[in-house]
């Protein structure tokens, strides 16, 4: 019972029929269970009242971004439902904890909402932005995953391509980062890459049925062995 109430029982020595229950806080109505003159107990959840002017953004962050999310860092926050409008905001809370299924974690941000224009249950858009430093990347396309190797195709001169190991490090949208096999200034295939690994495996597979040679190669005849390729698109890597 309110201490009104209670000095107000203390002074009139008799006993009300209804109480009057004030809201210890200044809020929006998110529920109502009651009704005036309702019967009620302790157990009873009469209102949801909550404060709207702070609100919380849950984003979830997939595990491999986990090292480029620290608490404090500045973001940026679009919603669906009001293009063009972003605000700013910082990280306060990352949860211990991966979702197995999913492998994420979720990420708090606090926004700000003193004129009630963001409202719970809106779906928005986090940008966290974060320094990589400098590497070299090519396209997810370049790379050729065979299980036990990663291939990207080196142009050779003579229109011929040479398939390199490599090993890609971190992706970043549609990119790999390359941790060694490359060097800047390289040009390589970035599109039909499985084709070229076809035609030297479908080489390599003929000319073993034609008979056997034995003693050394010479370099011509390797050169013949290289596969080639024509109307591949192929870049330098950046």
């Amino acid at each position: 019972m309110p201490d009104d109430e209670l000095e107000q029982l203390d002074k009139a020595r008799k006993s009300s029929d209804t109480l009057k229950l004030r809201s210890p806080i200044t809020g929006r109505v998110l529920e109502r269970n009651v009704q005036e003159g309702s019967y009620v107990d302790p157990t009873a959840d009469l209102y949801r009242i909550a404060d709207l002017s702070v609100l919380w953004l849950q984003a979830k962050i997939y595990e491999y971004e986990l090292p480029h999310v620290e608490l404090n860092q500045p973001v940026q926050i679009s919603f669906q439902s009001m293009p063009g409008i972003k605000i700013e905001g910082k990280v306060a809370f990352r949860e211990p904890v991966v979702q197995e299924v999913m492998r994420t974690v979720k990420v708090r941000v606090v926004i700000d909402n003193p004129k009630d224009e963001f409202m719970p249950g809106m779906y928005a858009d986090l940008e966290i932005k974060h320094d990589m430093g400098e590497g070299l990347l090519i396209p997810e396309s370049a790379v050729l995953r065979t299980g036990e190797r990663n291939l990207a195709f080196c142009l050779l001169p003579g229109n011929r391509f040479e398939p390199v190991d490599v090993t890609p490090g971190r992706g970043f949208n549609d990119h790999y980062q390359v941790l060694s096999g490359l060097q800047e200034g390289e040009e390589i295939v970035t599109s039909a890459g499985f084709l070229i690994d076809a035609e030297s495996r479908l080489k390599s597979a003929t000319a073993g049925m034609t008979g056997h040679q034995h003693g050394s190669t010479s370099k011509k005849e390797q050169d013949k062995k290289t596969p080639t390729a024509s109307g591949h698109d192929h870049e330098h890597g950046k």
